[in-house]
């Protein structure tokens, strides 16, 4: 496919929610082929579920927050390439100005919310299924019926959708006590994963003329420097690479992200 028009695609809201939807469509008939029994149905259930949930929800964000046509290009082409080979491994949250602070609060939630189903799940005796489970924490009053929704929705997320390893990527995240000359850094994007505290990414994506301002360029290093002595790898794509090969750098991110996640949760050996 020419690359103008997968530029012009994934600049289009419209294309992007139909291409979205095909992808999903084509993921969901690739995942029923074959026997289905009770626990298949399930979680084809939960993955259309996750997917149409999250994926609409991320170009949302992206149409409704990206700094500039080339962000928009590359954040898209990102989305696309999970959707197309790991759906479940990447979750888009919109801008967050103190990133450090979001974090914390999330892996608190987490874990008081696994604490709380670890108690519930001992006195079931480990017996119960999702649908079982739900119900009983309504039936007991362990939630309100108002925490139904965005209890199952944290529980598939973390349990069935494995979500303490998905990657999250963050636009334009803010660190308030990370500073180069008196200013806080805001990245372009930043990606970690809840179950790893030491991973942390920070992706930038430079604008065409960036090359051609000598102050931007230096200043830029300087962040790169400070940023990697807080224990951050950074990535740095150019605007002409994701204007001329948007698909490529996608992908590009995708595979890097992917081997990753090999090395630091390799499979156990069967």
């Amino acid at each position: 496919m020419e690359p103008r028009f997968i530029r012009e695609s994934l600049l289009d809201r419209a294309m992007m929610d139909a291409t979205v939807n095909r992808f999903i469509e084509e993921k969901m008939k690739a995942e029923a082929s074959g026997e289905i029994d009770e626990d298949k149905e399930q979680y084809l259930k939960i993955l259309r579920f996750a997917m149409e949930t999250f994926y609409p929800s991320a170009v949302e964000n992206v149409f409704t927050h990206s700094a500039s046509p080339i962000e928009t290009i590359f954040l898209n082409s990102v989305l696309l390439s999970f959707l197309y080979d790991d759906p479940l491994g990447l979750i888009l949250w919109a801008p967050c100005p103190n990133m450090p602070e979001a974090i914390r609060e999330q892996r608190e939630r987490l874990r008081l919310l696994l604490e709380r189903e670890n108690e519930i799940r001992a006195k079931m005796k480990g017996e119960a299924g999702v649908v079982e489970y739900m119900e009983y924490l309504v039936e007991e009053g362990l939630i309100h019926e108002d925490s139904y929704a965005q209890f199952r929705n944290e529980f598939i997320c973390m349990h069935v959708l494995d979500y303490y390893h998905a990657f999250i990527l963050v636009m334009q995240a803010g660190f308030p006590d990370i500073k180069v000359n008196g200013k806080s850094v805001r990245t372009d994007l930043f990606v970690y994963v809840p179950a790893d505290t030491d991973f942390n990414m920070v992706v930038e994506c430079d604008g065409f003329q960036y090359h051609s301002i000598k102050e931007k360029f230096v200043a830029d290093r300087q962040r790169d420097r400070l940023l990697k002595s807080h224990g951050f790898d950074v990535l740095r794509f150019s605007g002409s690479e994701i204007y001329k090969d948007p698909a490529k750098v996608g992908i590009e991110l995708y595979g890097y992200l992917q081997s990753l996640r090999m090395k630091r949760f390799p499979e156990p050996e069967s």
